[in-house]
């Protein structure tokens, strides 16, 4: 067998330079001025409420789901249950997050 020959040539594969550590800026106007808008849909008293409502009507919907599957005699019945479900979800989240705009039924 022959020995591989001894090169004098280092290799640098997979050796990268380390980065130099940069400060955090402790001024408060570097934060604000690159932090989010602070008013969100859920900033009111009533935002819990709003939200366990939707959550509790959204679970209400989903067990009733096998029940109204089973009722289907059809693919079309199972399609509309199945439509009705996502309508139902997305009318208690929009009440939830916009609860001035879809009036309380």
């Amino acid at each position: 067998m022959a020995k591989a020959a001894n090169s004098k040539r280092k290799t640098q594969r997979g050796k990268a330079k380390p980065k130099r550590a940069v400060a955090l800026r402790l001024s408060a106007a570097s934060v604000r001025k690159n932090s989010l808008p602070t008013a969100t849909p859920f900033d009111d008293a009533n935002s819990g409420k709003e939200m366990l409502r939707s959550m509790s009507g959204i679970m209400k919907a989903y067990i009733e789901l096998p029940s109204r599957l089973l009722q289907c005699r059809t693919p079309l019945g199972v399609w509309r249950e199945q439509a009705l479900l996502a309508g139902r979800v997305f009318d208690l989240l929009e009440r939830s997050v916009h609860p001035e705009r879809s009036p309380r039924a």
